[in-house]
């Protein structure tokens, strides 16, 4: 077991999460979804977290005896954690909300969503706390960041950052033995497992350049950036937005646009599942090695949605 305060500091020392710099993207997108209905999130969660949206979100027992480890807290994983957990156990996320980013073959996506109060209520009655951390873990460069785990993943090695994001990189371009875009299609498919690659752009032969984002980097300025340090194939979580708003649709035509004399083979895994990659295989070994807790993995049910 481990006292929930020390755990939260170990992690955030790991990712340097404790930094008074607030989050660049959820420090916009917490208030924006919960500011919406209405809820207040200020006094509902820890302090610390509303001044920089990441680290301890929601504190339940002192003692922790499980961590879970998920990229997203969606309805899905947070029914799975409630049920397999105990009393004082931790969700460790990576974003502290929902994303539904779409399917580039089916609906639309919400975008950011909430956890419910009524979820919220539940985990407080079951004594379960939440802890998140988002863009130190984007950028982290040592033995846990999701970039570096995605990189690894693919087999490569990363040799110059690009993206730059919160305080460091996204974006990692890596040499790679040659592929086509056909070979790099089907190597997504079987390491992320997921029931198709979002694809578009040019095909090539031979991809000895390969770009890597976890996550949303479909971002026009980071597509060119990566051209320029010779990528050519950008392998990413989302190509381009389908989220039904108004940011989706502006950043779907840039990408267009972009298209039309772009260079890069673009290849879509899904935002959540190029960000569990992180969790299942890095986060969760950690933690059993370095703290005396079970570590678990909760994988989201749908990659596309």
């Amino acid at each position: 077991m481990e006292r929930l305060d020390a755990l939260a500091a170990r992690l955030d020392a790991l990712f340097a999460a404790g930094s008074p710099d607030p989050d660049p993207g959820f420090s916009r997108f917490v208030p924006m979804v919960y500011d919406a209905i209405g809820f207040d999130w200020r006094r509902r969660f820890e302090p610390a977290f509303v001044q920089r949206f990441n680290g301890l979100m929601v504190r339940g027992a002192d003692g922790v005896n499980a961590v879970f480890c998920a990229a997203f807290p969606s309805a899905g994983v947070l029914e799975d954690f409630v049920r397999a957990a105990s009393p004082g156990d931790l969700l460790f996320c990576h974003h502290p909300i929902d994303l539904r980013s779409g399917d580039p073959r089916g609906a639309m996506g919400a975008g950011f969503v909430p956890i419910g109060p009524a979820t919220l209520d539940l985990l407080a009655e079951r004594n379960l706390s939440l802890y998140a951390c988002h863009a130190p873990m984007d950028t982290a460069r040592g033995e846990i960041g999701t970039t570096t785990a995605m990189a690894e993943a693919l087999g490569l090695v990363p040799e110059a950052d690009f993206f730059p994001y919160g305080n460091g990189f996204a974006g990692v371009v890596c040499p790679a033995p040659p592929r086509s875009t056909d070979e790099w299609e089907a190597a997504l498919l079987r390491l992320f497992g997921i029931p198709y690659v979002d694809r578009a752009g040019p095909d090539h032969p031979g991809i000895e350049r390969v770009a890597v984002v976890p996550g949303g980097g479909n971002s026009v300025d980071a597509y060119r950036e990566a051209e320029a340090l010779g990528a050519r194939a950008y392998v990413t979580g989302e190509i381009r937005s389908y989220v039904d708003n108004e940011f989706g649709a502006q950043n779907r035509a840039e990408v267009d646009a972009y298209l039309a004399t772009g260079t890069m083979s673009l290849l879509g895994v899904s935002h959540v599942a190029s960000e569990e990659r992180v969790m299942e295989r890095r986060m969760v070994p950690w933690l059993r090695r370095n703290c005396a807790v079970e570590a678990h993995f909760v994988a989201e049910r749908t990659p596309w949605r």
